[in-house]
């Protein structure tokens, strides 16, 4: 099960790594989520070394095969603000959520 990236509570006590588990998803869902792996793990990658063009690129990829993977979704959103807005050079890869 892939892990993803570390995620922080809005009053940021700590931080807690997020994974994906898709053996609850239909069947062609977890298939294409699996076929897609290598990929995702390139993009995830990309992003926890803050390398966001990079993991655009590979999550636009994996979105192409499976547009229905919503954690690639998210993480294509959020690369791409990143890329476009830049981010701050102490960047950690800890997204604080502000709500669930």
């Amino acid at each position: 099960m892939p892990s993803h990236t570390k995620f922080t509570t809005f009053n940021g006590l700590q931080p807690m790594r997020v994974f994906d588990c898709f053996a609850g998803d239909a069947s062609e869902l977890a298939a294409a989520k699996r076929a897609t792996a290598a990929e995702f793990s390139r993009g995830l990658e990309a992003w926890q070394t803050a390398d966001f063009k990079k993991a655009v690129a590979s999550f636009e990829n994996v979105l192409r095969l499976n547009p229905a993977d919503g954690t690639a979704q998210r993480y294509l959103a959020r690369a791409g603000e990143h890329a476009t807005r830049g981010t701050a050079a102490d960047w950690t890869g800890i997204e604080v959520m502000e709500r669930k």
